[in-house]
């Protein structure tokens, strides 16, 4: 079992008060990858947060532009000779929080993420994925020049169980090691023949 935490975070803490007389830019960016091989139960617990903001009661002064941009690449994988079990949380985000309006020429908010999760065991192939991309804006705004706020995720997951003996895991098996919450999907292999028949089954969403 390999359980790993991220966090890449850059900004304005809540309820600072800023001032400047030029633009400012606040950006945050991360790759990450994690691949657990294992001959039996393989496990991977990935939790990868980046972000990129302006605090709640934030008060930034004098800005002429602003820039919050948050970047990340996030990949688990696992490849086991028994059950693989995947659990990928990642969360992108650049944000600018509530507090006073904010006067400001040209406001630029980004956020973009790329996350991959994949499983591939005997029998039994599991993935539970959560990725979150947000550009938010929670406060009031005079602006004399232009806005942009856009947000782009790329998600893929895919879980590949070889024909084996299938495995039952809990609903809670990956929550109890700091992992997500999952509904078990079973897709059940039929093998009839001679000996030495082989069967796979593909799950992609």
């Amino acid at each position: 079992v390999v359980h790993v935490v991220l966090t890449t975070t850059s900004g304005i803490d809540d309820g600072a008060l800023v001032s400047v007389d030029s633009g400012l830019a606040v950006s945050a960016s991360a790759g990450h990858q994690l691949e657990v091989t294992a001959g039996g139960l393989g496990v991977a617990v990935s939790s990868a947060r980046t972000a990129a903001g302006v605090g709640e009661a934030a008060d930034l002064r004098g800005a002429d532009s602003l820039v919050l941009a948050a970047t990340s690449t996030d990949a688990t994988s696992v490849t086991a000779g028994g059950p693989a079990l995947v659990s990928s949380l990642a969360d992108t985000g650049a944000r600018l929080s509530a507090g006073p309006a904010l006067t400001v020429g040209d406001l630029t908010i980004t956020a973009t993420q790329d996350a991959t999760a994949i499983a591939s065991g005997q029998g039994t192939a599991l993935v539970a994925a959560d990725h979150t991309t947000t550009a938010a804006i929670g406060r009031s705004l005079l602006l004399t020049g232009a806005l942009d706020a856009t947000a782009t995720g790329t998600s893929r997951t895919s879980a590949h169980a070889l024909a084996g003996r299938w495995t039952p895991v809990a609903s809670d098996a990956l929550a109890g090691l700091g992992g997500l919450p999952f509904t078990a999907v079973a897709l059940p292999v039929r093998l009839s023949g001679q000996a030495g028949v082989g069967s796979s089954a593909l799950a992609v969403v």
